[in-house]
């Protein structure tokens, strides 16, 4: 199977979109980012983590991720990856 660098815009830059993302940058890809919290996207841009994941922050430094709106993610990417995850916690007696 061939290898091939793609440009992928990741919807969410929450735990499971930052950790996505990274993922698919470490492999290779080139990666943007968007989220509805420009705060966050801000924070990310200059290099401030919101989570600690082990090589996460270096990752995001190798520039391969971008960050910014979605609509910049949509005109960017080959291909949009939605990150959506609905978490259902039940407490044990």
């Amino acid at each position: 199977m061939e290898s091939r660098t793609r440009k992928l815009s990741i919807i969410g830059a929450g735990y499971v979109g930052l950790i996505t993302a990274a993922c698919l940058a470490q492999v290779g890809h080139h990666v943007f980012r968007s989220d509805s919290d420009l705060e966050r996207l801000t924070k990310l841009r200059d290099g401030d983590m919101p989570i600690f994941e082990p090589h996460l922050e270096g990752v995001v430094k190798a520039n391969r991720l971008r960050f910014g709106s979605t609509e910049d993610a949509i005109a960017w990417g080959d291909a949009i990856l939605p990150i959506r995850l609905q978490v259902c916690r039940c407490g044990a007696s």
